[in-house]
């Protein structure tokens, strides 16, 4: 990996997402180990009250930023807006994993546009690496300092992709998981 300094600016799409990422990653971290209650979703899905507070900020930071974007959210919905603008939010992707106090878990935060995917952010809230991108290359932040990710000579392609990543989402076609692997939905 080759460190970066990135000049973003502290209001640009991808950072907005990234602050929205950290306050649900500090929900998140906070009740790591406690008791989860379990809302049922129906078809033995189910979310936590943990979801649910991390959607909540998420929604909070993007609505405070971007007042007219729509938002769709995996526990609250769709928050209408202006249309041109999406956030795609999934607060805690791996609840089975967070129930049973298993540290495989991620928050995931995109923006599409009607030029594509904008800005994707997939954080793992107990290691605090947050992975981001802006649709031109793909970084890791760690101890607020950013790496460019770049693919070795031995990773054929695995585990990179030419898209930057998207929450799973209902009408999405394409997305990510925390470690970027390809899903179709």
């Amino acid at each position: 990996m080759v460190e970066v300094v990135t000049t973003m600016r502290a209001d640009s799409d991808v950072e907005v997402a990234i602050r929205a990422v950290d306050d649900a990653c500090e929900v998140i971290r906070r009740s790591y180990g406690g008791t989860v209650k379990r809302f049922e979703k129906g078809n033995g899905d189910f979310a936590t009250g943990v979801d649910l507070a991390a959607e909540r900020v998420i929604r909070s930071a993007l609505r405070d930023a971007y007042p007219r974007d729509v938002i769709f959210g995996e526990e609250y919905g769709t928050d209408i807006g202006d249309g041109s603008r999406a956030w795609l939010v999934d607060p805690l992707c791996g609840n089975v994993n967070y129930a049973a106090q298993t540290p495989l878990v991620a928050v995931n935060v995109a923006l599409r546009t009607e030029s594509g995917v904008t800005a994707a952010v997939s954080a793992d809230p107990l290691s605090g690496e947050v992975f981001w991108t802006s649709g031109h290359g793909a970084f890791l932040r760690r101890d607020g300092r950013d790496e460019h990710l770049v693919p070795g000579a031995g990773d054929r392609g695995r585990g990179c992709q030419s898209r930057p990543a998207v929450p799973q989402c209902r009408g999405v076609p394409h997305s990510a998981d925390a470690a970027g692997r390809c899903l179709h939905g």
